[in-house]
């Protein structure tokens, strides 16, 4: 019953947020030991913008699996949500990130971060990192973007192509990506910003 839920849950995810975490609480009712469970309960708090909520969710199964990379890699993410980059260089301290098995994910973050930091040259370098670990992912698209609006250019055809991939994206794919809380959820920052431009 609870990878039902769980199930459901990752199938309301890109459109119906409410109705994924309603999901994925009742898998963590039924199985409140779950990793796979409980990290995405966490992501998909994030991408409700719940961070503090997220950190909650996640700090009994970090205490209990500190050295759990999938639980790390959550808690990082959680950091990054909250602006506590003390924090996310803490929890990141405990893996080798370039060994490891989600080592395009720990780039990803890093990118986030040096995006955060307005750190131009980091990012575009870790743009090129990951769009080699992973050239079909859409959401390249939305980090070009963002590391052009440090620029202060605007690129409208990035916009309408991560629009456009991400809206055409396979469920398949869209799994493939789902260690990323944001994974082709970012389409309504983008909007946002075309319409303030108009």
């Amino acid at each position: 019953k609870a990878l039902q839920a769980y199930e459901m849950s990752l199938s309301y995810k890109r459109k119906e947020l409410a109705s994924a975490l309603q999901r994925i609480n009742e898998a963590s009712r039924l199985e409140a030991d779950n990793v796979q469970v409980i990290t995405e309960n966490a992501r998909l708090l994030i991408l409700k913008g719940d961070c503090l909520g997220a950190q909650d969710q996640l700090i009994r199964m970090y205490k209990k699996n500190i050295y759990d990379e999938n639980i790390l890699l959550v808690m990082a993410q959680v950091q990054m949500c909250l602006g506590a980059i003390d924090q996310y260089f803490s929890v990141r301290s405990y893996v080798e990130t370039k060994k490891s098995s989600l080592a395009y994910e720990w780039n990803l973050l890093e990118l986030e971060r040096a995006v955060f930091e307005k750190d131009k040259a980091r990012a575009k370098e870790l743009l090129a990192v990951v769009q080699k670990q992973e050239p079909k992912n859409p959401q390249h698209l939305y980090w070009e973007w963002k590391l052009y609006k440090l620029h202060d250019k605007e690129l409208g055809t990035l916009a309408e192509k991560y629009n456009l991939q991400c809206k055409n994206i396979s469920s398949n794919s869209f799994r493939q990506y789902i260690r990323d809380p944001y994974f082709c959820n970012r389409q309504s920052e983008i909007e946002n910003a075309t319409t303030k431009k108009l």
